[in-house]
């Protein structure tokens, strides 16, 4: 599936869309035509032959259109993230020594279990 889709992060109902638009071709191609491999055009162009074999454009469509989909959200969110005040580095750099002391505790911190205390006596 990734090597179809690629690694990036697929967030939003666009996204989902536009998955669902490239799993209809690939479905046909992989089910259909993949095992067969249909040609559904041969033009010469002197002495080249060029093939054009069908689904492979709607899913070269399909994957590009994914991607611009999710760069255009990345840099959205990188903008987003650009445009946050930010702490200058002195002060943030000066705030570091005590920083731990008021850190956040998780809601799924619980305190470590005491060790059970062994048997004092040999047994004999």
């Amino acid at each position: 599936m990734r090597r179809l889709v690629g690694y990036r992060r697929y967030q939003g109902i666009a996204a989902a869309e536009q998955l669902a638009k490239l799993f209809a071709p690939v479905r046909l191609f992989v089910n259909a035509f993949q095992p067969s491999f249909k040609l559904a055009d041969k033009t010469r162009d002197g002495a080249r032959v060029r093939k054009r074999y069908r689904l492979l454009a709607e899913i070269r469509s399909a994957q590009q259109t994914l991607i611009t989909i999710v760069d255009a959200a990345e840099e959205t969110r990188i903008a987003a993230l650009a445009s946050e005040q930010t702490v200058p580095i002195a002060t943030f750099v000066s705030g570091l020594r005590t920083a731990w002391q008021g850190g956040e505790v998780r809601p799924t911190s619980q305190p470590k279990p005491k060790a059970k205390r062994g048997r004092r006596r040999p047994v004999a």
